[in-house]
């Protein structure tokens, strides 16, 4: 049995060589992490730390769609086709050497003869000197003068008759010790100049080449494996799904470029190679149909691959949008348009005499319903086809009749006899004539004594209308019977109740528009001229300075058949989701502005013209029609040229949903103008009826 004291020695012992086993481990560990350390650090510190180095992670952007445009029935009008390109990209470029990777993707392209190209202003072969006569696009043109400027080289002589343009961007671009005579060093020099004058970096690929077909495509993708730096890319093209219909209407897109960069890339995020609308609807509701990207994170590793990809933001589609026309109304609208056109120069050409419809060659139709400003169609001609636009935009640049021209809110023309409406609509409001007011037209005015204008009457038939009413006044157009009521009313009451009515003010339509011109002394005080009582005698007939846009004319006339109220014009019907169609946002009508104009005078306008096409001046086009409609007819003397002629209409006749206006220029006859009208009439009468035998069904 131990004693007491031998127990503690032995513990002692025990606890010493506890230490001395804790310790001798710990220093084991230590001297572990010490190796390692020493192996990270110093033995293994080249492979490691290169590794670190080029093991990177860059991001990119994920490109979404732009949303589709429709009709107001769902019928599509606009949509994205996939467009393959082969571009340049930043973030896998090998050690972001541009050369190397171009040189061998231009020499790839030729031992296979794919042909590329560059905007460089400088000769294609030897010398490679600035082309004065180089022909180049207004983008281009402005990318040229923004590199000089950035540069700082409008002093320097580098466009003079030798090489120094040329040699200046071989040294900036660092291929001066290559063989620069060579036309594979040319063609790297005009594609590095694209990339710089482009934008290209960490979000802005490059494209060499665009739209690539498939057999190019797989060929290229075999070999990209070893072309670093070179990309096939998928955009989305804008494809208009009824080729040149509605082509004003639509408009297109394109690239960003200098101008654009304050607006879409400093306001409003947009990176510099993304596509905006540049006219028509595309432009007027990018704000809608403009998706924002995403962007995704790549690794890279140190030998340039990709190694994984994650989103870190989700991108989103844009919006589509439906529109308010009707594209089967639209398409009536054009064709009709033209067949009145080409008749009319047919017949103008078959004919001796000059000025006989032999010079028509445009035209406008503008279709709106009266209750809230829509617009159901809108066609001007001569139109273009978008989705050849690129290819066909010198051209059109060229053509005399001037196709990029949208007639329909740009065009301002005189609009004849159909201001007549405007000048009764005074008259009636201010107590100048009542419906039984009769005034003897002898057919020559003759209050003064250095003016005496003509009735039309007296000019062909040798005689005036005798005594006329206002419905008489309307359904014949007699000129005598607005010069009196003019006369006795003065200027300033008719151009009052003719701009409440929407007469030379712009309607609001989302489109560019011109202004048009209202006759009267306030216009000719701005040009320095003095109004003259014959003019006021003109200006309530549709002459003197009188000129407004055809949809101009169908705004007054929407606002005089619903009693004075004048809506905003627009475009636009609703937004809604890209993917499941919800809406997203439903336009209300706007009143823009309103006259009091009583029921019973509307009731007496409407009816003077539903004489005019029962009766009157267009009763040879309308015989026996079976709908009851109203219009006016009118006629706009060219100084050289055949008559530009023009309809503005209405129906149904108890209560309008939609108003025409047709402007034929130098059509000769006002039949043509009214035949264009009545097809979209029986367009319109004729889906009526499919709606009454479905509801009957």
């Amino acid at each position: 049995m131990l004693k007491k004291k031998d127990n503690r020695t032995l513990n002692k012992s025990i606890d010493l060589l506890r230490i001395v086993i804790l310790s001798v481990l710990f220093g084991a560990v230590i001297l572990l992490f010490l190796f390692k350390l020493v192996d990270l650090q110093v033995l293994k510190h080249d492979d490691y730390s290169s590794e670190v180095v080029l093991k990177t992670y860059k991001t990119r952007p994920i490109e979404m769609s732009r949303g589709h445009i429709y009709d107001r029935n769902g019928v599509l009008l606009v949509s994205n086709q996939k467009n393959y390109n082969v571009a340049v990209q930043y973030s896998t470029l090998d050690s972001m050497d541009y050369n190397t990777a171009i040189l061998k993707f231009i020499d790839f392209c030729n031992s296979n003869s794919i042909e590329l190209s560059d905007s460089l202003p400088v000769a294609k072969e030897k010398p490679y000197i600035f082309d004065e006569d180089y022909i180049f696009d207004e983008e281009k043109e402005k990318l040229l003068d923004e590199f000089i400027n950035l540069n700082l080289l409008a002093n320097e002589p580098l466009f003079s008759g030798d090489e120094a343009f040329y040699n200046y961007l071989c040294e900036r671009y660092g291929v001066e010790s290559m063989n620069t005579d060579s036309a594979r060093v040319r063609l790297l020099v005009g594609i590095r100049y694209d990339m710089e004058t482009h934008s290209f970096g960490y979000f802005d690929n490059y494209v060499l080449l665009s739209d690539v077909d498939e057999k190019t495509r797989t060929l290229i993708s075999e070999n990209l494996h070893t072309m670093h730096g070179i990309v096939i890319t998928t955009e989305d093209k804008r494809f208009y799904n009824k080729g040149t219909l509605a082509s004003h209407i639509l408009g297109r897109t394109g690239k960003l470029d200098i101008d654009d960069v304050e607006e879409y890339v400093k306001q409003k995020g947009y990176s510099y190679d993304e596509m905006i609308g540049r006219e028509g609807a595309e432009k007027a509701f990018e704000d809608y149909l403009h998706g924002f990207n995403g962007i995704e994170q790549i690794e890279i590793d140190k030998d340039n691959n990709i190694v994984s990809k994650s989103v870190i933001k989700q991108g989103e589609n844009g919006y589509s949008v439906n529109l308010t026309i009707d594209a089967e109304m639209q398409k009536v609208a054009e064709d009709s348009l033209v067949e009145q056109i080409e008749t009319a120069r047919r017949i103008g050409l078959s004919d001796l005499v000059s000025y006989n419809g032999e010079d028509c060659n445009a035209g406008s139709v503008v279709v709106m319903n009266p209750k809230n400003g829509e617009i159901l169609a809108s066609a001007s001609y001569p139109n273009y086809n978008l989705n050849t636009f690129s290819e066909d935009i010198g051209k059109l640049n060229s053509d005399s009749a001037r196709p990029l021209i949208n007639r329909a809110t740009q065009g301002i023309y005189p609009p004849g006899s159909t201001f007549k409406i405007a000048t009764a609509v005074a008259a009636l409001s201010e107590g100048i004539v009542t419906p039984n007011t009769i005034i003897n037209d002898t057919g020559r005015y003759t209050a003064y004594d250095d003016y005496q204008p003509s009735c039309w009457s007296l000019t062909k038939r040798g005689y005036g209308h005798g005594w006329v009413d206002l419905k008489m006044a309307i359904e014949e157009s007699c000129n005598y019977y607005f010069y009196k009521v003019a006369d006795d009313m003065g200027i300033d009451a008719l151009t009052k109740h003719a701009s409440l009515l929407g007469l030379g003010q712009k309607t609001g339509i989302e489109l560019p528009e011109a202004e048009g011109v209202l006759a009267g002394p306030e216009y000719r005080d701005s040009k320095g001229l003095l109004w003259n009582p014959g003019d006021t005698l003109q200006a309530a007939i549709g002459q003197s300075d009188n000129a407004f846009t055809p949809i101009q004319l169908c705004s007054y006339m929407s606002a005089v058949v619903n009693g004075g109220i004048r809506y905003k014009a627009t475009l636009l019907d609703s937004v809604v989701d890209y993917y499941d169609g919800s809406t997203v946002f439903e336009n209300k009508p706007v009143v823009l502005s309103e006259i009091d104009i009583p029921e019973d005078t509307v009731d007496i306008l409407k009816s003077a013209m539903k004489s005019v096409v029962d009766e009157g001046t267009a009763s040879s086009v309308f015989l026996n029609y079976d709908y009851e409609i109203g219009g006016k007819t009118g006629t706009a003397q060219v100084s050289s040229g055949s008559d530009t002629v023009l309809f503005v209409g209405f129906a149904p006749y108890d209560d309008p949903e939609i108003v025409v206006s047709v402007i034929v220029e130098h059509g000769d006859q006002s039949s043509r103008a009214t035949q264009v009208a009545k097809s979209v009439f029986d367009y319109y009468f004729s889906t009526l009826s499919d709606l009454e035998g479905d509801s009957n069904e």
